[in-house]
């Protein structure tokens, strides 16, 4: 990964954080673990959702480095992806069942320290990697195949579609 490829990325990762950790520092405990209707996710289990999210599709890069093919594959450009994912015109999405979150956080405290303790070992990845992330490559089942450095800015773009989410939700406080 070129040293521009990787500032771009943690660039990304870091503002999706920060953004999230900004949008959510007013909202008390109680209401960051209220939720608001049967169907609607808390702000809580909205950040579940991400932990669970990020950690999956790290895991997902780490195991596809296992077997890194000779080849680079021809992927979908980041910019798409920062545009498409947080954009809320192109609709929702239902998570895959194991994405769903399961109410597993007592605090926002806990939520945000999973959210954090997460982002540090994808920020680390990112800026220590040796791996040649651009052929190490997996479909997203609307964006078609994504690299390992177009799936680190998915994580971000992903995050940001939240704070969409969570925007709508603090409304409702």
């Amino acid at each position: 990964m070129k040293t521009t490829e990787r500032g771009e990325i943690l660039e990304h990762l870091q503002k999706s954080r920060a953004d999230l950790l900004h949008l959510v520092s007013d909202v008390s405990d109680a209401d960051f673990m209220k939720k608001p209707s049967k169907e609607v996710w808390s702000i809580a289990e909205v950040v579940e959702h991400l932990v669970l999210i990020d950690e999956s599709l790290f895991n997902s890069i780490l195991h596809k480095a296992e077997n890194v093919p000779d080849t680079t594959p021809e992927t979908v450009p980041n910019d798409k992806i920062l545009y498409v994912v947080p954009n809320p015109k192109y609709g929702k999405v239902t998570a895959p069942k194991n994405l769903v979150p399961q109410s597993t956080y007592n605090s926002k405290d806990e939520a945000l320290m999973a959210f954090n303790t997460n982002r540090d070992r994808i920020e680390n990845f990112v800026k220590t990697t040796d791996l040649p992330l651009q052929r190490v490559a997996f479909r997203h089942f609307a964006l078609g195949l994504l690299n390992g450095m177009n799936w680190l800015v998915f994580i971000a773009a992903h995050c940001q579609r939240h704070i969409n989410q969570i925007r709508n939700l603090k409304k409702g406080l």
